[in-house]
């Protein structure tokens, strides 16, 4: 929801209405849907490596390791180790939609979501 938020990507109308037990899978499939549309169209802001990384990394290691098992409703308890991979996993996923920021003022330099998926 972050990604979707911070990015403005658009979603389904009836994605508020489904089942709460699938958001995962949902928020990642209108982001996934989003980017592929810009790559098609040409006109995505995200540099190839986050591209790749979202494709071939960071989406299918949620999807197939962590959605799975947490949408199941699979009453297994987590240890702190899967926890902290998922963590990760989904940290990594974020980065993927941020660029370095210079504050023209400071010179700092952080970590910013890009404005949409072509626009910084």
């Amino acid at each position: 929801m972050e990604v979707i938020k911070a990015l403005d990507i658009p979603v389904p109308l009836d994605f508020a209405i489904k089942n709460k037990k699938r958001m995962v899978d949902n928020c990642l499939k209108a982001i996934k849907n989003a980017v592929e549309l810009h790559v098609a169209v040409g006109d995505i802001i995200l540099d190839q490596t986050q591209i790749d990384d979202f494709r071939n990394t960071y989406l299918p290691a949620l999807l197939s390791n962590w959605v799975t098992h947490f949408e199941t409703g699979n009453g297994n308890g987590v240890s702190a180790a899967v926890l902290l991979g998922v963590i990760n996993s989904v940290d990594n996923f974020t980065e993927c939609f941020k660029y370095d920021y210079t504050d023209p003022i400071t010179g700092n330099v952080s970590r910013k979501y890009y404005k949409n998926l072509t626009t910084q």
